[in-house]
C-alpha cells in the first residue's frame, strides 16, 4: 500500500512540495530577520507549508515537507546560524507535526473513496454504453424484423386470399397442392425445416407429400405430434410435457370445420420471432381454413340457393376462428319486398363491389346474406353507408324507399337461433355461441 503511494505522486507533486517546504523555512528569514524560525511567537507559522502538502497530496509528501522543516531549524540552531535562547519546543512542534499528519491521512482516505467511486462510475458508464449499444441492436433487429413480416405480407386477411387462390387453381386435394401449401405455411410461419404429412384415419403417413429444409425421417413418439392429432390445435414445443426431449419445435394439424383431420405440419426449425401468439394464431387459422378448403372448394363467392350447406360450413368456420382465435366476423342480411329493377341494380352493385373475402350467399330474389370474414363491426357499417349512398346518388332514393331492408351486423360468434332466423333454417347445432 506504502509503495502504491509513492509511486502515485508525480514529479510535479515531488516539486511543489519542494517548493512549499523552502517557502515555509525562507520567507520567515526574509520577511522576520529577528526570529527566523518564528519560535517566539503563539502559532508555528512555518507548518502552513506542510499542512498545505499534506491537503494537496496527503500522507507521504507531508511527513517530507514537515520534517524538512524541523531538520532545518534543529540544523540553524545547532550550527548558531539561528540564536533561540529558550529549549526547543518539541512537545508543541510534535503537535503541529501530528494535526499536518491526520490533515494528510484524510487527505488520502477521501482519496481512495473518489478513486473507487470514479471506478464505479467508469464500470457504471461501461454497463450504460454496453446496454445502450445492445439496446440499440435490439432495436434495429426488432426494426428489421418488422420490415421483413411487413414484407412478407403477414395478415390473416392476405393468408386467407392467398388460400383461396391455391384452391382455385387446384382441384381440393392435398396432393395435387401440397408444395404450395406448405409454401404458404413457410412465407407466414417463418418455417426454416419442416415436412407436410397426410393424416388418413387419424394416422400420420410414414412420407411427407412436400418438405422444406433438410427434414429427417418421420418421428411418431413425439409429444409434440401426439398432443396436436389428440386435441387438433397447434401445439408449440413449450406447451408439451417434456419440451427438452421432443423433436418437434411446432405441429399444424390441418382440420376442417368438422374436425376432420386431412393434414399435419411438423416444424423441426422455425425463427425465433415466429412463436409468439399471434402468430400461432395466424397458423390456426391458416389450418383451420385450408382444411375446409381440402373439404370442399368454391370458385365462385356469389353463392345461390344450391350451396347452402358450403355457405353454412362457412359460417361455422366463422364460428370457430371467433370462438378459438379471436378473430373478427360480420353476417350482414339484406332483403327487399319486391324484385324490381332497382333491387336487381342494387344486388348488382353489391355484388361488383365484393371484396376478396367476402361471401355472398342469394338465398332467393329478395333476400342476401353477406359473410365478411376479418372484418370488425365498424367495418361493416361503413359498407352499409355506402350502399345507402349509392343508392341515393344513382337511384335518388333512400334503401328504405327502393325498398331494401337491412339488419344490423351481427358480429361472431354468435347463437343458433340467431343464425336460424338469419338464414331462415335451423342453424348447425354443435356450435353454440
Amino acid at each position: 500500500m506504502i509503495r502504491s503511494v509513492w509511486r502515485t505522486i508525480s514529479l510535479s507533486g515531488w516539486q511543489e512540495a519542494l517548493g512549499l517546504t523552502l517557502m515555509a523555512v525562507v520567507l520567515p528569514w526574509l520577511l522576520f530577520p529577528s526570529d527566523p524560525l518564528l519560535l517566539e511567537t503563539h502559532f508555528f507559522w512555518p507548518i502552513i507549508g506542510p499542512l498545505l502538502v499534506a491537503l494537496r497530496y496527503g500522507f507521504g509528501l507531508a511527513l517530507c515537507s514537515v520534517l524538512g522543516v524541523i531538520l532545518f531549524q534543529l540544523w540553524a540552531l545547532i550550527s548558531g546560524v539561528a540564536i533561540y535562547i529558550d529549549p526547543y519546543p518539541f512537545e508543541a512542534i510534535a503537535a503541529y507535526v501530528l494535526a499536518v499528519l491526520v490533515a494528510g491521512e484524510f487527505r488520502d482516505a477521501w482519496a481512495r473513496r473518489i478513486e473507487q467511486l470514479e471506478k464505479s462510475y467508469a464500470y457504471s458508464q461501461g454497463r450504460l454504453r454496453s446496454f445502450a449499444a445492445n439496446y440499440h441492436l435490439l432495436q434495429t433487429s426488432h426494426h428489421r424484423m418488422e420490415q421483413a413480416m411487413a414484407g412478407h405480407a403477414l395478415s390473416l386477411r392476405e393468408s386467407m386470399q392467398s388460400i383461396r387462390n391455391i384452391f382455385a387453381e387446384q382441384k381440393p386435394s392435398l396432393e395435387g397442392c401440397a408444395s404450395q401449401v406448405l409454401d404458404l405455411f413457410v412465407e407466414y410461419g417463418g418455417f426454416q425445416t419442416a415436412g407436410l404429412f397426410g393424416v388418413n384415419n387419424g394416422n400420420v403417413d410414414a412420407e411427407p407429400v412436400a418438405s422444406v429444409g433438410r427434414f429427417s425421417a418421420l418421428i411418431r413418439g413425439d409429444q409434440v405430434m401426439a398432443q396436436a392429432l389428440e386435441t387438433g390445435h397447434v401445439i408449440a414445443v413449450d406447451q408439451s410435457t417434456n419440451p427438452d426431449k421432443e423433436h418437434y419445435q411446432l405441429a399444424v394439424p390441418v382440420c376442417d370445420a368438422a374436425g376432420t383431420l386431412h393434414a399435419i405440419v411438423l416444424v423441426e426449425q422455425v425463427q425465433f420471432f415466429s412463436l409468439t401468439d399471434q402468430n400461432l394464431t395466424l397458423l390456426a387459422v391458416m389450418a383451420g381454413h385450408i382444411g375446409d378448403s381440402l373439404r370442399e372448394s368454391y370458385e365462385n363467392p356469389l353463392l345461390v340457393a344450391a350451396d347452402r350447406a358450403y355457405f353454412m360450413r362457412c359460417i361455422e368456420r366463422a364460428q370457430i376462428d371467433a370462438e378459438q382465435h379471436g378473430v373478427s366476423c360480420q353476417l350482414i342480411k339484406v332483403s327487399s319486398q319486391t324484385a324490381d329493377k332497382e333491387v336487381r341494380l342494387l344486388y348488382q352493385y353489391v355484388s361488383s363491389t365484393r371484396r376478396g373475402l367476402d361471401l355472398y350467399f342469394q338465398q332467393d330474389e329478395q333476400t342476401w346474406l353477406v359473410l365478411m370474414p376479418l372484418t370488425e363491426e365498424s367495418d361493416a357499417r361503413a359498407f352499409l353507408h355506402r350502399l345507402e349512398r349509392w343508392s341515393t346518388e344513382r337511384l335518388g332514393k333512400t334503401l328504405d324507399e327502393v325498398g331494401v331492408s337491412i339488419e344490423a351486423p351481427l358480429s361472431f360468434p354468435l347463437a343458433t337461433h340467431t343464425l336460424a332466423s338469419m338464414v331462415n333454417q335451423a342453424a348447425p347445432e354443435e356450435r353454440v355461441a
